[in-house]
């Protein structure tokens, strides 16, 4: 079987971007003309939010800066995808990359709970939360909230992380108030809201058909984003759970399933994860189904989770 070379599947992810955009484009701006001639249409907004997590893969990769040929288009293409996503993608390139940085800090880990702090209705109430739509619905808001003055977003980002995380709160307050970044989060949250609020006028009486839309985009996206850190130790972030999953299902999220590998290597292309992972002699924790079920048992107490060291995954 021929091989294809790395440049060739760059190309088509890059074309995959393009495909997720002009889909989502048309859900938001031409399906809702078309749905008084046939209902059918509200079948092709279900298809396209059900490849949400396809279209997060590929605007993650957009995040670790490998989706362009170079930095401009990579940034350009990210930003068009983050807009039609409902966010800005300096917001939430911050926010990943803080993500791997400070993996499994006190407000990255939110399958568990301190039972001394909060009880246990409160966590389970903001897990589930989180899982269904809050996680979602704080990427939108996010944008949002730098419209605030720089003072005032400072005070916000210092509230949010001190004096638990004082490393956090100096990366994300740096990071965020960056002239150049906090300019763009600010354009593009505004394109973002402009873009469903116009999205919304034009569904007009089939308003709920959108609402579903990314109510599905929200649940998919969120009920994934903590699945391969569920249970994983509380010190230790550069590990992750490898999922297993059939290969095509696997390319579709672009390996985000080998997610081990890429907590170990961020910068490593999503094509090279495989290889990277077999050079290892890594294995898999669990199945993708398994684990995804497993997260359904709700948030742990922080005395049950391991530390300094790789936990197994039954909890």
């Amino acid at each position: 079987m021929p091989t294809i070379g790395n440049e060739s599947l760059k190309n088509r992810v890059r074309w995959a971007a393009v495909a997720h955009a002009i889909a989502v484009g048309l859900v938001l701006l031409v399906v809702p003309l078309l749905l008084p001639h046939n209902w059918l249409w509200g079948l092709a907004v279900l298809l396209v939010a059900l490849l949400s997590n396809s279209y997060w893969a590929v605007l993650h990769e957009a995040v670790h800066a490998g989706l362009g040929r170079s930095t401009a288009e990579n940034d350009r293409l990210g930003r068009v995808l983050a807009v039609l996503f409902g966010s800005a993608f300096g917001m939430l390139r911050v926010a990943h990359l803080g993500h791997h940085q400070f993996n499994r800090h006190t407000h990255d880990r939110p399958d568990s709970f301190d039972a001394g702090r909060t009880s246990r209705a409160g966590a389970f109430l903001r897990y589930y939360w989180g899982m269904i739509f809050g996680l979602y619905l704080g990427e939108v808001a996010g944008p949002l909230a730098c419209l605030l003055p720089r003072k005032m977003l400072s005070r916000l980002v210092k509230r949010a992380f001190l004096p638990a995380e004082p490393a956090v709160a100096a990366y994300t307050e740096r990071a965020i108030l960056d002239p150049r970044t906090l300019r763009q989060v600010r354009i593009d949250g505004l394109l973002a809201v402009g873009l469903l609020v116009l999205a919304f006028w034009l569904y007009g009486s089939y308003w709920p058909i959108l609402a579903g839309f990314l109510v599905v985009r929200g649940f998919l996206v969120g009920f994934v984003d903590n699945l391969y850190h569920y249970g994983t130790p509380l010190d230790d972030r550069r590990f992750a759970w490898n999922l297993t999953l059939p290969h095509w299902a696997s390319l579709l999220i672009l390996h985000g399933n080998m997610h081990r590998q890429h907590h170990r290597h961020p910068g490593l292309a999503w094509h090279k994860l495989p290889q990277a992972r077999a050079t290892q002699g890594d294995g898999f924790d669990a199945g993708f189904a398994a684990m995804a079920l497993r997260q359904l048992k709700g948030p742990i107490p922080t005395t049950r989770l391991p530390r300094g060291g790789v936990a197994a995954p039954s909890l």
